[in-house]
């Protein structure tokens, strides 16, 4: 009946917490997917819950709920009801990705993260999501250096060369943001999982992203809300949700 079994709450244990320290592990193995912005993005967190047993529910424009202890979206539509079986993680996945846009993903599955950028986090406006799966705070000047630096100064990872000319290069999946010798950040500094879209069909890291300049950019920095990680304690998932 589930997208997969489901044998925990979110509530029972910190497991947003432990959802935190598998983007940070687990997002750089995402690197040359080809799922557009949105779609990558909120795949962590579908994997996640299913590797933990949690229940995950996501919302359409529309209010139509899409959960995983169900077997299919409710309420139902003539025609365009999207169901996945037994066990199928992967036809969730792709009901959540044909369904779930940036902008609705804002509207109703996300609220702001007052603390700032965390790993887990998604960096979004409404025609673009990309995934934060690191960060570093407010750096002291010339003590801090990204891990990834020494690639940077030996050539390895290019300095980001703006957006048309990052789309044509198809085989260049990582950037840094920002050169290690610049004025550092007042806000510090994120890695994120991005996917260009139009021409660079695969997903790329950028790394050293200045949090300051990723905000004048219009873009903002929200986490899944208590619908998306609601536990529904008291429903088997069969028939509507309570």
């Amino acid at each position: 009946m589930a997208a997969w079994r489901h044998t925990a709450y979110w509530k029972s244990s910190d497991y947003f917490t432990q959802y935190r320290r598998y983007v940070q592990e687990r997002a750089r193995d995402y690197m040359g997917r080809t799922e557009d912005c949105a779609d990558i993005s909120v795949l962590l967190i579908i994997n996640f819950a299913a590797e933990k047993g949690l229940p995950v529910t996501f919302t359409d424009g529309d209010g139509v709920l899409y959960c995983s202890k169900a077997e299919q979206q409710h309420p139902s539509r003539v025609l365009r009801t999207l169901e996945w079986g037994d066990g199928d993680q992967a036809a969730y996945a792709q009901a959540i990705q044909r369904r779930i846009s940036s902008s609705n993903l804002i509207a109703r599955n996300l609220e702001a993260n007052d603390i700032g950028p965390q790993p887990g986090d998604l960096m979004i406006k409404s025609d673009h999501t990309a995934l934060v799966f690191s960060w570093f705070p407010v750096p002291a000047a010339s003590s801090w250096s990204h891990p990834k630096d020494a690639d940077f100064v030996a050539g390895k990872i290019p300095l980001f060369p703006g957006q048309e000319i990052a789309r044509k290069q198809l085989d260049q999946l990582e950037y840094f943001r920002q050169a290690p010798s610049d004025v550092p950040d007042s806000m510090g500094y994120i890695d994120y999982l991005n996917h260009r879209g139009e021409g660079k069909q695969r997903a790329e890291l950028i790394y050293r992203a200045p949090v300051s300049e990723m905000q004048r950019q219009g873009l903002k920095f929200m986490k899944y809300n208590a619908d998306v990680l609601r536990d529904w304690e008291n429903w088997d998932g069969k028939g509507a949700p309570p």
